[in-house]
């Protein structure tokens, strides 16, 4: 649905501003109320300027009157005094009274005097010759102006609508009652409004038009003033209230704002994401470099190993080398001893052996291992059956001395 535009809605007369006419008396009461039509009378036009009252002036003729019948038809001298004081009193009483005027409060009076103007005069009591009329009585306050809603087109072509309310001061009452009137003034600050407005929105951009209500309008009120100067009024503030484009091209904007913030995020997200991605690569990559400085690392431990291993077998090897040399001339120098050691290690060993009566070792051809296991078996009996000269039993139970 097409939203409808505040200018539209404005009834075709939009008058505000208004002037009366009531008697003197009565001005400070119309003054204060806006009238049947809801406009604001700003100028009263005094109905019969006259102050000398036409009906005290009568009862003075009258009573006058009266007296000198009395007086000259009846021969009544009493009733001819009475009549001509009573008249005469009330004549003197009326004049009087002419001289004292009281402008009402919040408002200045024009004079008059044989159809020129002859002054302002602010509220009050004043003393006034009956002679000088007030013809009009004009506020002093300020008055408040609904300006029209003005719809134009801002300087990146987006209509906007401003609405405001102008406070309105007349500074020159001569000035305002005989060169415009309240209805023509109404019509004049109207097209001003529309123009000023329109002028300041074509200066902005449809951004801008929205802070209008934020802003000093001094500018604005200047402007104003210098178009109504003329007339004797000026313009004291301008408060703009509303300020803004069409709600569709809001909404509109709005969305576009929101789409360029989620492609702004979608943009840094995937930054992010990139950036993320690069880290993980780069961390994969010094991973890589530790494993393949660690397997290096464990590689030359290994080869230092291997080297210090072979150096030690090296080592090992010349150690034996040594010892069998020496050895081996050991050999070459003492044959014997070498047949020696040997023998002797043979019988430690059937020694060991000869313990355990379950191992049958082969220490060389077989008829060796026979003659090992019959020593063995003659240890064994000399060892449980030795008699008392030191002779021992065969396997058959008789006994076998012993070689000395």
């Amino acid at each position: 649905m097409t939203e409808q535009s505040p200018v539209d809605t404005l009834p075709p007369s939009y008058q505000q501003l208004a002037q009366a006419r009531v008697p003197l008396r009565q001005a400070g009461d119309v003054l204060a109320v806006p009238d049947a039509t809801g406009r604001t009378p700003i100028v009263i036009v005094v109905e019969s300027p006259s102050r000398i009252n036409p009906v005290a002036v009568g009862v003075a003729v009258l009573a006058i009157a009266l007296g000198l019948v009395a007086g000259f038809v009846f021969a009544n001298t009493p009733l001819l005094l009475l009549g001509v004081a009573i008249g005469l009193v009330a004549a003197i009483v009326t004049f009087v009274r002419s001289f004292f005027v009281q402008i009402p409060e919040g408002a200045n009076g024009l004079l008059i005097r044989k159809g020129a103007h002859a002054g302002v005069v602010e509220p009050g009591s004043r003393v006034i010759p009956p002679w000088i009329a007030i013809s009009h009585v004009v506020t002093r306050r300020d008055i408040p102006y609904d300006a029209p809603i003005v719809e134009a087109p801002t300087k990146d072509n987006v209509r906007a609508w401003v609405d405001s309310m102008i406070a309105i001061n007349i500074s020159d009452p001569y000035r305002f009652v005989y060169r415009i009137t309240a209805a023509d003034f109404d019509a004049v600050l109207t097209a001003s409004c529309q123009d000023a407005f329109r002028r300041m929105i074509r200066a902005l951009t449809w951004d801008q038009i929205g802070d209008l209500t934020r802003q000093e309008t001094d500018e604005l009120r200047t402007a104003l003033s210098a178009d109504v100067e003329a007339y004797g009024a000026t313009i004291s503030r301008v408060t703009i209230t509303l300020a803004r484009p069409p709600t569709e091209f809001l909404l509109s904007e709005e969305a576009r704002h929101l789409a360029v913030l989620q492609r702004a995020e979608q943009a840094e997200q995937h930054t992010l994401h990139q950036r993320r991605q690069a880290d993980e690569d780069e961390l994969s990559h010094q991973r890589s470099l530790a494993r393949v400085a660690r397997e290096r690392d464990e590689l030359q431990i290994r080869i230092q190993e291997a080297a210090a291993k072979r150096q030690v077998a090296e080592l090992e090897a010349d150690a034996i080398t040594v010892r069998l040399a020496k050895l081996e001339d050991a050999l070459a120098r003492y044959p014997h001893a070498a047949q020696y050691d040997f023998e002797g290690s043979q019988l430690d060993a059937v020694r060991a052996l000869a313990t355990n009566s379950r191992a049958v070792v082969q220490l060389g051809p077989a008829d060796e291992l026979g003659r090992a296991l019959v020593i063995r078996d003659i240890m064994h009996g000399a060892s449980e059956d030795s008699t008392p000269n030191g002779d021992t039993k065969a396997a058959n139970g008789q006994s076998v001395p012993l070689a000395q």
